[in-house]
């Protein structure tokens, strides 16, 4: 909630403090990741990644999603479109491909997927796999570049101004 309400230094605080109360929990690592990312501190993300894999084996899918997040955000597209792919594969019931409701429809790798896939070009099939998907789900008003960056959390503008680039030249429309 400290994210949400543009706090991120303080949700640090909160999910550190959780990990260290328990650190054998693989899910306050995980939120803790997510904090760290969406706070423009990729790579202390990624130490937080690796030991909630460790802790925790059998949720690779939420693992690889987070991993694909922290490598796009320190530009490494292409390893971040192959986490992000895997996640998707191994996390259907977590992301149902055909999602009925808004909040079914709530998937964060396939936005930032399309957003890496944008910045590697020449992958026109999944390009047009994830607009389909936006459209489908969220409907043409709400698959817009700035809809979908301000439904995110970024701290640190050139972030979201990343996400938003690589929206764009996936070829959503800006509003």
């Amino acid at each position: 909630m400290q994210l949400w309400g543009g706090r991120a230094d303080d949700a640090i605080v909160e999910a550190q403090h959780a990990v260290d109360l328990s650190p054998n929990d693989a899910d306050s690592r995980a939120v803790l990741a997510e904090i760290l990312i969406y706070s423009g501190k990729p790579e202390e993300a990624l130490a937080a990644i690796a030991v909630a894999r460790r802790l925790d084996p059998y949720n690779e899918a939420r693992y690889a999603y987070l991993e694909g997040f922290a490598r796009f955000g320190l530009e490494e597209f292409d390893a971040a479109a192959q986490l992000l792919e895997r996640a998707l594969e191994l996390g259907s019931d977590l992301w149902p491909p055909e999602a009925t409701t808004h909040r079914e429809a709530d998937c964060d790798p396939c936005e930032l997927l399309l957003a890496a896939y944008g910045y590697l070009g020449g992958r026109d099939d999944g390009i047009q796999a994830m607009r389909d998907w936006l459209a489908g789900t969220w409907g043409d008003h709400m698959a817009k570049v700035r809809t979908i960056v301000a439904m995110r959390p970024f701290k640190e503008p050139r972030d979201a101004e990343r996400f938003a680039e690589g929206l764009r030249r996936a070829g959503q429309p800006e509003y």
